[in-house]
């Protein structure tokens, strides 16, 4: 893992598969097929809309937006946006975006994306960290 990158682990229906954003981008979470997470438009994910919400990448800073979804978006088990919005209105003027840290878990429906930000002590690259004595 490169420093400054942030890992997603998406837990769904059992599976776990890693998201590695090692740059500045954004991310939509849903289940229409343009979606860069995207998740199964099956009967088991009924209760994640189309366009769930979007994740906000740049490392190691992430933010996640609610993007006025039916049954909302959950952090840590607390509720940051749901339902539609007025016609006309945009997400980033209705919903304001919520930080993330390293643990932190976003559910979206059943599937939960957990938030890994690498620190210096992860990178294999990192350099070490050099000390110099004090002169008196």
């Amino acid at each position: 893992m490169r420093l400054g990158s942030i890992v997603l682990t998406v837990c769904d229906d059992g599976n776990a598969t890693e998201i590695v954003l090692d740059h500045p981008q954004t991310c939509i979470v849903g289940r229409a097929d343009d979606c860069e997470i995207h998740l199964p438009a099956d009967a088991w994910h009924l209760d994640v809309s189309r366009h769930h919400c979007q994740i906000e990448a740049d490392p190691p800073l992430i933010r996640v937006r609610d993007l006025g979804s039916t049954n909302g978006t959950f952090v840590n088990g607390s509720l940051i946006g749901a339902g539609p919005l007025p016609r006309g209105v945009t997400p980033d003027v209705a919903l304001p975006a919520r930080e993330l840290t390293d643990g932190d878990e976003v559910r979206v429906g059943s599937a939960v994306l957990r938030v890994h930000v690498a620190s210096s002590m992860d990178s294999e690259e990192a350099v070490p960290m050099l000390v110099f004595p004090q002169v008196m």
